[in-house]
């Protein structure tokens, strides 16, 4: 059975040492908690710069070379500087949003309407996070991706073959992640449905969130 330790110290040099990284941590984040208390900064604003600065502790701490530190950071500031929100010609797309059990069962689901260029965002956070925390959520994440594959761009399907590949996934799941990363090779040229007014799945109507204020 995988322990806390046994996590600590495979992601350890990758991720650096956890101790360490939480002093650097409480450093960056003093200037980020003021403004946010001032009321200089949203909560939007202020969560995605707590994601991004964990992801700097990373750089820092641990193996300041390993891309997908770069590439997590980059999106958090994303979402922080609502960069993703769409122009007035931007296609959106339904995307589902819900609560899981365990085993994957998908409660209280309901849709949504977003921007591809968040739904890009999020949904590679998810496929990276997911394939590297543990066996289960590794083969949740590569079932969730098959669901999707259809609505995803040519870049968006090769950075997701490029996370296949990364040192830091669930060692337990690594023989499902390489079976997977050849089906998307396979199909990386699949025919993409751009049908924007197509829901994903039928539950409730799309709810359009885009003039939603914090």
């Amino acid at each position: 059975m995988t322990t806390t330790g046994d996590i600590l110290n495979e992601r350890k040099n990758t991720h650096g040492d956890f101790e360490k990284g939480a002093q650097d941590f409480a450093q960056l984040m003093r200037p980020v908690v003021e403004k946010w208390l001032a009321g200089a900064i949203s909560n939007v604003n202020f969560y995605g710069l707590t994601m991004a600065n964990a992801k700097q502790v990373r750089i820092l701490n641990g193996d300041s070379s390993h891309a997908d530190h770069y590439i997590d950071a980059a999106n958090y500031f994303t979402l922080a500087g609502g960069l993703y929100k769409a122009s007035n010609n931007e296609t959106k797309y339904a995307m589902k949003t819900a609560s899981h059990c365990a085993d994957g069962v998908r409660m209280n689901e309901i849709n949504v309407s977003i921007p591809y260029s968040l739904f890009k965002c999020i949904f590679y956070c998810f496929v990276s996070e997911h394939l590297k925390t543990t066996c289960g959520t590794a083969k949740f994440a590569i079932r969730t991706v098959k669901e999707y594959w259809i609505l995803l761009d040519g870049e968006s399907r090769e950075d997701i073959v490029s996370l296949c590949k990364s040192p830091n996934n669930a060692k337990l799941a690594l023989q499902e992640i390489q079976n997977f990363e050849e089906w998307a090779i396979k199909n990386r040229n699949a025919k993409r449905d751009c049908n924007i007014s197509r829901q994903l799945v039928d539950v409730l109507p799309v709810v359009n969130l885009g003039d939603t204020k914090q």
